[in-house]
């Protein structure tokens, strides 16, 4: 979806930028997108050297991504009782959540581990498209 949203000219800035994962293969339908979000620092993979680009994604990684797309805005605190302070995707979710692209649950949490769903996905994508 984020590969599809940079302009091309914004594309040709990262023509032969690399970044290689162990896993993603040339011939993948997303290994285009994949290497230049990487380049671009919107995706970082994992640790392992890994993608794993047919895994799931959880809603803190979805926030990340907006997030790092978009750019970050830091003002103020998250209210999610499961989300605390030095978790690796606070300033993240603080980013969504300030922009008004995501909401929590109506128990006060974010759901920091839940797998997103589709429809939450693009309904956040379409609020950070207004």
């Amino acid at each position: 979806m984020f590969y599809n949203l940079v302009l091309d000219e914004n594309k040709e800035a990262f023509e032969g930028v690399t970044i290689e994962f162990s896993d993603v293969e040339e011939c993948k339908w997303y290994s285009d997108a994949v290497e230049l979000l990487s380049a671009a620092g919107i995706l970082m993979g994992y640790e392992d050297g890994t993608f794993r680009g047919d895994a799931t994604i959880s809603r803190a990684e979805f926030a990340t991504i907006t997030s790092r797309f978009t750019g970050l805005l830091l003002d103020g605190e998250l209210p999610f009782s499961d989300v605390p302070d030095g978790h690796w995707a606070y300033d993240y979710i603080l980013t969504a959540y300030n922009n008004d692209w995501i909401t929590g649950y109506t128990d006060g949490t974010f759901g920091l581990g839940k797998m997103i769903i589709r429809a939450e996905a693009f309904a956040i994508t379409n609020r950070i498209l207004g």
